[in-house]
């Protein structure tokens, strides 16, 4: 039988190994990207989840909205704004300084499938101002987002108390008038000559006078949203210069400037001229087309009564003046003087009573 013979050049089984080994390390490579496949799917799954749960988180907030101020409103007559003094009542029925309540008795599912899952009001007091802290959880997929918002219930900032006087026209205010610092007038000590502030007037519409019968003075300055009107007329405020509607001067302080007498220097109005580097003692359009305008104090737009007309009927309704009178019941006045002056008479000292006569007592026993 001749001999087998074998070629040393044949590397087939070589072939078949290397087969195996690229097989099994695209196999190792595909089970790596499937792993990875599946950990980023997770985590896009859990970031969706996290997600959607801060969105019934938020949507919890707007209920708590909805439930309070919302369900206010939805209670007020047509056309009526409401009041702090009724919004205060509503609130108070919901719950009172120190409680917690939760707005929900079960979860509330979303359209995105996660779910409100509890909305916490809880209420604290502090003077006037009452504070609701709002805690909502939202939920999805396991996944928990909590959001937290506080509301504070208190009046708005009037800005109008920088002004002797504020009005919302003149009419015949500046006919005969003389609007000046009480403290200055009072004042006897020669010492204190030019340390009192200006005084300002502040008009939200059109300064209507008359022009002939003008015969005013202020000492400051004159804030006027609109222009000046006379007889249904609108006037130029050069008009002023020649006419007997004027101010008092003051300087770059606003600090009035007395003679040695005690007397102030009488000047024109001037709009929008400085004087000695203060501020103008006339300012026509003060605030009329942008609040960054007002560069000597903010004028107000409008004046807040002290009983809110609800139902703008312009006549204080009872249920107005009772929901006003409940909102103001919560505090109280320390210290003072009250003086008392019988009917008939007449308060004649020249300063203000620095002791009680007696009315404290009789106020005390009402």
């Amino acid at each position: 039988m001749p001999p087998r013979y074998t070629d040393p050049a044949d590397r087939s089984g070589f072939a078949l190994v290397g087969v195996m080994l690229l097989t099994m390390t695209l196999g190792a490579l595909a089970a790596l990207v499937m792993l990875r496949v599946q950990s980023n799917f997770r985590a896009t799954e859990q970031y969706t989840n996290l997600v959607k749960a801060e969105e019934a988180a938020d949507a919890g907030l707007e209920y708590a909205v909805a439930q309070t101020y919302g369900r206010y409103l939805s209670k007020l007559r047509p056309g009526s704004i409401g009041n702090l003094g009724e919004f205060t009542d509503f609130i108070g029925d919901l719950l009172r300084d120190g409680d917690t309540v939760d707005l929900l008795k079960r979860s509330v599912p979303l359209d995105n499938g996660a779910e409100m899952a509890s909305i916490e009001v809880s209420r604290s007091d502090t003077g006037g101002l009452i504070t609701l802290k709002v805690r909502s959880v939202g939920r999805a997929g396991g996944r928990e987002r909590t959001a937290v918002q506080l509301f504070e219930i208190t009046g708005g900032l009037f800005r109008g108390f920088d002004y002797a006087v504020l009005t919302e026209e003149t009419r015949c205010l500046l006919c005969h008038a003389e609007i000046d610092n009480v403290f200055r007038i009072e004042n006897g000590d020669s010492d204190l000559y030019g340390t009192f502030d200006r005084v300002k007037l502040g008009v939200l519409g059109d300064l209507s006078l008359r022009f002939s019968e003008a015969d005013s003075r202020i000492a400051g300055s004159i804030h006027v949203r609109g222009t000046i009107e006379s007889d249904k007329r609108l006037l130029g405020a050069s008009l002023l210069e020649g006419s007997d509607l004027d101010g008092y001067a003051y300087d770059k302080d606003g600090k009035l400037i007395e003679r040695k007498s005690g007397k102030l220097k009488r000047v024109d109005l001037l709009n929008g001229i400085p004087l000695n580097d203060a501020p103008a003692n006339l300012m026509l359009g003060y605030g009329s087309k942008d609040d960054a305008e007002m560069t000597d104090g903010v004028l107000p737009k409008s004046i807040a009564p002290i009983v809110p007309d609800a139902n703008n009927n312009r006549i204080v309704d009872e249920d107005e003046w009772t929901s006003t009178v409940k909102a103001l019941d919560r505090g109280h006045l320390n210290g003072g003087v009250a003086y008392g002056v019988r009917p008939g008479d007449a308060y004649k000292e020249r300063g203000l009573p620095e002791s009680s006569n007696g009315a404290a007592k009789i106020l005390a026993a009402q």
